[in-house]
């Protein structure tokens, strides 16, 4: 075997025993169920807060809210409540990890 597929070997080897790391697998069911959460937070957002939401809003549709032509000031709402309920769930979730290494 010359020395570049020694290396080639060594290489795809290295690259088993990182991607075969339960840090990395659990990374990887980490992000799958951060996407289902991220879409469950934007239908929270889009189809219960913001309709309520509605009859403050002038027009009476969140989605529309501009400020100038072309400013869609509605849908950044949307996405920055999205982002805030994400955060707070992500820091609810570290606090309790971390008491719990605390009480372990």
């Amino acid at each position: 075997m010359n020395e570049i597929q020694q290396e080639k070997k060594g290489f795809w080897s290295e690259f088993l025993k990182f991607a075969l790391k339960g840090n990395v697998i659990e990374l990887a069911v980490a992000f799958v169920v951060g996407g289902a959460f991220a879409k469950i937070t934007t239908s929270i957002v889009n189809d219960l807060v913001m309709p309520l939401m509605n009859p403050l809003i002038p027009g009476g549709d969140w989605r529309e809210l501009t400020l100038e032509p072309g400013v869609r000031i509605g849908s950044f709402l949307g996405a920055l409540l999205d982002f805030v309920i994400i955060a707070l769930a992500m820091f609810m979730v570290v606090r309790m990890l971390g008491r719990l290494r605390r009480d372990s």
